[in-house]
């Protein structure tokens, strides 16, 4: 029996993303973005509504978003009822869009996989307001199936709300498929193959 953590996608612009597959920086003059994992004690220190950036790149002025500790919130929790103990930081874990030295948004996992059968997670992102619609959202999106395929993963999915085009051209820049009632999903590309 299959068991998905479901969450809603929150990125919301009129905005529309880059034409290029996987959302290629270069192509788009962007500068190169890099995926951080954001590190456990500075997770529980925002979920505790104390924390800033800690080592490592600058945080842009919009960051974290209301939906980034929303998200930190479901995962921890999910990862907890798993029998997490809050030490490492988990495998299927929230990562920080790093542009340009500066931490813009976040993509990551909803949670870890169910326990037995296949290895589905979902996944979600948000970009800060001011750099929506540049292709930032859809290369993150690109780099986290990396690492979920890296990972064992069989399937991720993901979910957008009605009338949420510019996440839903993110997803399926990247491969995943329409399955109605707002859930896309990807199954991991045969051995050899990339998307």
């Amino acid at each position: 029996m299959r068991h998905v953590v479901r969450l809603v996608l929150v990125l919301v612009s009129s905005r529309a993303e880059p034409s290029s597959a996987r959302g290629d920086s270069a192509a788009h003059n962007l500068p190169r973005i890099e995926l951080r994992a954001l590190p456990v004690a500075e997770a529980l220190a925002l979920l505790a509504g104390s924390a800033g950036p800690g080592p490592g790149p600058r945080w842009h002025l919009d960051y974290p978003m209301s939906e980034t500790l929303d998200a930190l919130g479901m995962l921890t929790e999910a990862h907890a009822v798993a029998g997490w103990a809050a030490m490492d930081e988990p495998q299927w874990w929230l990562q920080q869009i790093v542009l340009d030295h500066e931490v813009v948004g976040d993509v990551g996992f909803h949670g870890p996989p169910p326990a037995d059968g296949p290895v589905e997670v979902e996944i979600g992102y948000n970009v800060v307001e001011g750099l929506r619609g540049l292709g930032i959202a859809t290369r993150a999106c690109a780099l986290l199936l990396e690492r979920a395929w890296a990972a064992g993963a069989d399937a991720v999915a993901a979910e957008t709300i009605t009338g949420n085009v510019a996440s839903q051209r993110v997803l399926l820049r990247n491969g995943f498929v329409h399955q109605g009632d707002n859930r896309y999903l990807i199954c991991r590309p045969p051995s050899g193959q990339s998307r």
